[in-house]
């Protein structure tokens, strides 16, 4: 008996990196140098972490993290673009697929989503459209801190994991207020066998990102409409 194959959702299409500058589909454990001591003696012995690439496991799914404020949450984005995607995105009926989208209640356990379409003419004679993913923090949801994290690591794990079947990676967004919990979180994710990427980030919400974007030619069909990137 032959399995249907999956077909993949518009997150996995999209490769929305920009997201969190992570490009390729790979993120690399970044050139991060903390020195310990001013090294103002000869001989002050110093640690350093050297860039070491990590390229994502085959065919897993990526789950883009945010470390910030001393605490840990995940974007989970992915049902909300498969709420637009119900059809092939193109220039003609992206405004349908937008406000059918946005009649739905999108978001997860920390952040809401919602789509606006904008348009704008480069002269007289091209119109463009464009789709921004809009993300805003959730008042209620604080996400895992610390003492979360050393507390109940399972629930942290479950969060990541979230309903996902494949095998899945992580890359962290981390800022400079939070390297202790997200050492903690990497830790936790290793014990459990998930791998881990990550690079320094601030994130700011409400956060836009521009998705999908295209116009129709002069005195012809219509172009194609895909992602801006």
């Amino acid at each position: 008996m032959s399995r249907a194959r999956r077909r993949p959702s518009l997150a996995d299409e999209l490769n929305l990196d920009p997201l969190l500058d992570i490009l390729a589909c790979s993120v690399g454990i970044m050139l991060v140098v903390v020195v310990l001591g001013l090294m103002q003696a000869q001989g002050t012995k110093a640690t350093v972490f050297l860039p070491r690439a990590q390229p994502p496991p085959p065919d897993a799914h990526r789950v883009l993290v945010t470390c910030t404020g001393g605490r840990i949450r995940p974007l989970r984005y992915d049902a909300a673009l498969d709420a637009l995607a119900t059809r092939a995105p193109t220039y003609n009926n992206v405004p349908k697929l937008v406000k059918a989208a946005n009649r739905r209640v999108l978001g997860d356990d920390f952040f809401d989503y919602r789509f606006e379409l904008r348009e704008w003419s480069e002269d007289w004679r091209v119109r463009n459209r464009a789709v921004d993913l809009i993300i805003e923090e959730r008042a209620d949801a604080t996400g895992f801190d610390i003492d979360t994290l050393r507390a109940d690591p399972a629930a942290f794990v479950a969060a990541i994991r979230g309903r996902e079947e494949r095998d899945i990676w992580v890359a962290f967004s981390v800022n400079k207020d939070s390297l202790e919990v997200f050492r903690e979180a990497r830790a936790v994710l290793a014990a459990n066998g998930i791998a881990t990427g990550w690079e320094p980030g601030a994130l700011e919400f409400p956060l836009r990102e521009t998705i999908l974007g295209g116009g129709p030619a002069v005195a012809g069909p219509v172009r194609s409409f895909g992602t801006t990137q």
